[in-house]
């Protein structure tokens, strides 16, 4: 995913949740390979958009803060391209203690 092209939401209230909404342009991802970009170091192929950066860390750091948060995390490839990620935040909910 490149920096340069995600836009996020504002912070939306649902009822006792906060939801926070990414999304970024770029070439259509399968839906069958979501869920492996979640897992740390994968990376889908640099061809898809012609750069070679990244480490393929940036979704897992999202999804272990957002489990650590006892938050969910949504994610599906945008008709258009790209993908749009959703973590929302339950009412109360804090961070597990080591």
């Amino acid at each position: 995913m490149s920096v340069s092209s995600w836009r996020a939401s504002p912070f939306l209230a649902c009822g006792a949740q906060v939801a926070l909404t990414v999304t970024n342009a770029g070439p259509a991802i399968p839906g069958d390979q979501i869920q492996r970009l979640l897992q740390p170091f994968q990376r889908l192929a640099p061809d898809r958009h012609g750069r070679r950066d990244g480490y393929g860390l940036g979704l897992a750091i999202v999804d272990t803060v957002a489990q650590a948060h006892h938050a969910t995390l949504t994610t599906s490839a945008r008709p258009e391209g790209g993908l749009s990620i959703t973590v929302r935040f339950a009412h109360g909910a804090h961070p597990k203690r080591p």
